[in-house]
């Protein structure tokens, strides 16, 4: 697993260009992290957002199901959750239905912030990982080939030491 501390844009803002991506909830509707982050409550610190290759395998599963398990831990420490995928966002819709994930899904069609985090796999997928955004878009924390398993544990991890 990659440490968080070595990836070269921990501790960089995202770019105007990466945070104002188009993404598509798996509601239909058009967010991007920019949008998200300016929607926060105001006593939070942030977002998390892990990112799996695609809605509905096993191993994505996990990590889904591992997420919504710890959400309240997650906004005790003052951080929303996100998963994104490039999946399409109707299968992406019935697999957040279906395991009653508490989180948002977001769609990356087009992989263009998949593409800006450096989070292509082979050519379609997008590469398992978790990030940490503060509210003001510096990346906090960033794994990348991560466990599916372990995921949300690890970011519980990472989040202590904000």
């Amino acid at each position: 697993m990659a440490s968080s501390s070595t990836d070269p844009l921990v501790g960089t803002k995202l770019s105007s260009e990466a945070l104002s991506v188009p993404l598509v909830t798996h509601m239909g509707e058009t967010t991007s992290l920019k949008k998200l982050l300016q929607e926060l409550p105001t006593n939070y610190k942030g977002l998390v957002m892990f990112l799996f290759p695609s809605a509905g395998t096993p191993g994505c599963t996990k990590q889904a199901c591992n997420f919504t398990s710890n959400h309240q831990s997650f906004k005790n420490k003052g951080y929303e959750v996100y998963g994104l995928t490039s999946s399409e966002r109707s299968p992406a819709g019935k697999w957040t239905e279906k395991h009653s994930l508490t989180f948002t899904t977001l769609v990356d069609k087009e992989m263009k912030l998949v593409d800006h985090l450096d989070c292509r796999k082979v050519h379609l997928f997008v590469k398992r990982s978790h990030l940490v955004l503060s509210r003001d878009g510096e990346v906090l924390a960033f794994e990348k080939g991560v466990n599916a398993e372990a995921s949300a544990s690890r970011v519980l991890e990472l989040l202590e030491a904000f």
